[in-house]
């Protein structure tokens, strides 16, 4: 008997060492289903507000940091909390302290329910702080009007949370807004070029430059060695089981994007469906046709602004 309550004595003092806090958000009744984010990453001292929405506005809310052995290797902290003019949602700040991982506990009850009886849990990532950041971007070329994505990354084995990241440009030829996780979106707005730049909360900044050209008034198919441009009532013979290599070009001082260029297949009124498929190659202006089966079909491609250009396709045994 002395031995199991020395044991129950023991796992009384293990789980009270795993609680560090557990803090009512808002005074209320009832208890409805609440969610937070499965999983949270932030960089060496980066705050970040971690959301929690309740089903119940007039719930209590409660938060608990969860140490996986004990306090000392605690890799956050929670720094205050929050609630919305709504009260149908309410969130925790916390910073990351330490590298590694812990776990944050969300309940409409306090720890004197259960340890085991939470209604939400994060998982908590620590990474060290960035050194160095910077932007993605295939190719930094946009026409008037046209928009891309675009994303960041900081040095191996660093993070930022896309909460703390800010994006903004040098001037008026383009614009940039932040989008979701790591990502932005990219426009042009008038000819000429601006610079991109990003930033972390610890003051890291990494740049682009993006030239932007005229709109396209016009969209042509030519062949991939650009010895030949087809005209849109030009026919292309194909022996089925081959591929050929076609390439996109706008008119002269214009420009589109790869990323927003559009390539597909039309079936012919009176021919069978399947006749040739088109692959996009990522990253260019190129496509890939392959002959599959006997007929003739419409291999045709977009720009973002609409223009289009399209080029017969006829498949011979």
């Amino acid at each position: 008997m002395k031995k199991l309550l020395s044991i129950l004595c023991a796992v009384i003092i293990v789980i009270s060492s795993m609680i560090v806090t557990g803090v009512p958000v808002e005074a209320t009744t009832g208890a409805d289903s609440i969610s937070i984010p499965n999983t949270v990453k932030l960089g060496l001292n980066e705050f970040y507000w971690l959301p929690i929405s309740k089903a119940n506005k007039n719930q209590t809310v409660y938060g608990f940091d969860w140490v996986l052995n004990s306090p000392s290797n605690h890799c956050y902290t929670i720094c205050n909390r929050r609630v919305t003019s709504s009260k149908s949602s309410v969130g925790y700040g916390i910073r990351g302290t330490k590298v590694g991982h812990d776990y944050f506990w969300a309940a409409t009850h306090s720890f004197n329910a259960g340890w085991n009886s939470y209604d939400a849990m994060s998982t908590i990532y620590v990474y060290n702080a960035p050194s160095s950041v910077k932007i993605n971007c295939n190719k930094p070329k946009l026409g008037v009007g046209e928009k891309i994505t675009i994303s960041e990354s900081t040095n191996s084995g660093s993070y930022a949370n896309a909460q703390n990241i800010n994006w903004s440009v040098s001037n008026s030829n383009g614009s940039v807004s932040k989008g979701s996780d790591n990502k932005a979106t990219v426009q042009g707005k008038k000819n000429g070029t601006f610079k991109t730049t990003v930033s972390t909360y610890n003051g890291k900044k990494g740049s682009e430059f993006f030239t932007v050209y005229n709109a396209p008034s016009s969209i042509s198919i030519g062949s991939s060695d650009g010895g030949v441009i087809f005209s849109n009532w030009d026919y292309f013979q194909l022996s089925k089981g081959n591929t050929f290599t076609v390439f996109e070009f706008t008119n002269s001082g214009s420009y589109a994007n790869p990323d927003n260029i559009q390539w597909w297949i039309d079936k012919e009124f009176w021919s069978t469906s399947g006749v040739a498929t088109v692959s996009k190659v990522s990253g260019t202006n190129k496509a890939i046709i392959k002959a599959n089966k006997v007929g003739t079909c419409w291999l045709k491609v977009k720009t973002y602004n609409g223009k289009v250009a399209q080029l017969k396709i006829k498949v011979v045994n």
